[in-house]
């Protein structure tokens, strides 16, 4: 029993060291221009431990489909304690004939390179994923992302609010609400809206009608930062 507890204990320990030793990549999203021939992406090692690390490209699905939109190089890599990496990010799909924004996910797991002189012994090796988004924005489009919220447009119908969005690029929302009478009621929280699409939002049963009230947008920028939008309904 003992003997058990203490390698429970030891793995619980592995794990949590391994958790904050992580290989990290410059910003929380990636924006790639079209007009560009390439984007240099920057990863840095604030560990104590050396890494390897694997990028892959895939599409914007839950099925983890691999994208040939992209690739990048290296794709594998080994990055020492306190060190940096730089990897070229190259666009190999057809350029976007309607104008619109498109997504693709870079995906990139890092595990603790293997010491040779303990190979033999028994250790626990654990892989950590991370996906970050990967915006390809057109070079047509006659506004910016910059000024999203006030592209969209919002109406009742019935029970629902209609959210569109004319724009060409995404609307990346962290949260919407409500506000009336100094009361607050939670709308719709971590979505996006494509480029040309409707989303349809349950009003709150508290509220009957949205006049009157004001909606409460926050949307992520391209730097990852929550702008704070207000726009009486």
């Amino acid at each position: 029993m003992r003997i058990f507890l203490f390698s429970l204990l030891v793995v619980v320990s592995l794990i949590g060291q391994l958790a904050h030793a992580s290989v990290v990549l410059t910003g929380t999203r990636i924006i790639y221009q079209a007009q560009l021939k390439e984007k240099t992406l920057h990863f840095t090692n604030k560990g104590s431990n050396p890494y390897i690390v694997q990028l892959n490209i895939e599409e914007n699905l839950s099925d983890n489909k691999n994208s040939d939109m992209f690739v990048v190089t290296p794709n594998v890599f080994r990055i020492e304690p306190g060190k940096a990496q730089t990897v070229r990010l190259i666009y190999t799909g057809n350029k976007t004939q309607d104008g619109k924004e498109q997504i693709s996910l870079l995906s990139f797991s890092q595990l603790p390179a293997v010491n040779t002189d303990k190979s033999g012994a028994n250790s626990l090796v654990l892989a950590i994923t991370s996906k970050v988004k990967i915006f390809y924005r057109p070079q047509a489009s006659s506004r910016g992302a910059a000024d999203i919220a006030e592209q969209l447009t919002f109406r009742q119908q019935g029970k629902y609010m209609i959210v569109s969005n004319p724009s060409s690029y995404f609307a990346v929302i962290r949260s919407a609400s409500l506000s009336l009478n100094n009361k607050t009621f939670p709308l719709a929280n971590s979505l996006m809206i494509p480029p040309g699409e409707t989303e349809k939002w349950p009003i709150p049963a508290a509220l009957s009608h949205l006049q009157g009230s004001t909606l409460i947008l926050s949307l992520v920028n391209d730097y990852g930062v929550d702008v704070r939008t207000e726009r009486r309904l």
